[in-house]
């Protein structure tokens, strides 16, 4: 399969050269049809054929420093019988404005099937899915329309905060505020005793 083919590359290549596997952990999946219809309908003169996350990968990193080590690599060593179809796109420096942070990459494979491949790390793949435990909870889809405004806030000030922590110096004049932000949203919503429930602390 196109999974296995990318994946078994990726691993015994990488593997190689630096002898190590930095990559903690990794998931897949191929894009639901209820998801592939919402999104056409959704998007003006979207086609099908367009489409480049149908099949989908995710690879995720202890840190910032072992993600954009991979990332330089893969880019200068696409798998086999894979071609990357554009340079990288980094929403980790620079975030887009629901603040989800992640390298974004796109393959197209010799069958001319594409591969959407992301890069995060542990805190940015934690800060992620509580979106989806939220979401989960209220019965409501945060990550396509932000509805909620107290959990929009609290997740936006709590990834600024990350991002001061995984970049030490980066942002670092946000951290204070972000902090103060994240501590009144919680006094106000109780969102982290709610959170607690799911063993999300």
């Amino acid at each position: 399969s196109i999974i296995d083919d990318f994946s078994n590359s990726v691993y015994w290549r990488y593997n190689r050269e630096f002898l190590v596997n930095n990559i903690s952990f990794w998931s897949w999946r191929l894009k639901r049809t209820a998801s592939i219809i919402d999104k056409l309908e959704r998007i003006e003169w979207f086609l099908l054929s367009k489409m480049q996350d149908i099949v989908w990968m995710r690879f995720v990193f202890e840190n910032i420093s072992d993600l954009y080590k991979f990332m330089n690599w893969i880019v200068h060593n696409p798998p086999d019988w894979f071609l990357l179809t554009k340079s990288p796109t980094d929403y980790i420096k620079n975030p887009k404005d629901d603040w989800y942070r992640w390298i974004h990459l796109i393959f197209k494979s010799n069958s001319w099937l594409f591969l959407e491949l992301q890069l995060r790390t542990k805190i940015q793949h934690y800060w992620a899915t509580t979106v989806e435990i939220i979401d989960f909870m209220e019965n409501t889809t945060l990550k396509i329309w932000w509805f909620d405004k107290r959990y929009k806030k609290f997740l936006i000030y709590t990834s600024i905060y990350f991002e001061s922590l995984e970049w030490l110096n980066y942002r670092k004049n946000k951290r204070q505020k972000s902090k103060k932000e994240i501590k009144l949203l919680d006094q106000e919503h109780k969102i982290t005793l709610k959170l607690q429930k799911f063993n999300i602390q």
